[in-house]
């Protein structure tokens, strides 16, 4: 259940994704789903056109983050050559909650 109240804002964002065609690249994005604030780095190959297109979703283990798996994983590489979508969610868990709770109380550093 918690999957498909992520997957559906998500696949909304990603189904208007083709239309901002200026700028094709990762970029972030966040969207709220089960009261909290999910962020996200969505890949557009710069050739994808205004048709449909699979996304594919990569997730980080423990302690890593969306920009370092998809330099480590380098599918955004892949997404272009083989024209798919590709999103890197944040996790949650106590390392961002943790990180959260710090900057409300010392602010961005």
């Amino acid at each position: 259940m918690r999957a498909r109240l992520i997957a559906l804002p998500l696949a909304a964002l990603v189904a208007i994704a083709p239309a901002a065609a200026a700028e094709r690249s990762t970029v972030s994005h966040q969207v709220e789903s089960g009261g909290l604030v999910r962020m996200y780095s969505l890949h557009v190959p710069p050739a994808l056109g205004p048709e449909p297109a699979p996304l594919v979703l990569v997730f980080h283990g423990g302690g890593g983050n969306g920009p370092g798996t998809e330099r480590l994983t380098r599918f955004s590489a892949l997404a272009d050559r083989e024209r798919f979508l590709v999103a890197y969610p944040e996790g949650i868990g106590r390392k961002l909650e943790r990180r959260a709770r710090d900057l409300a109380v010392t602010g961005p550093s």
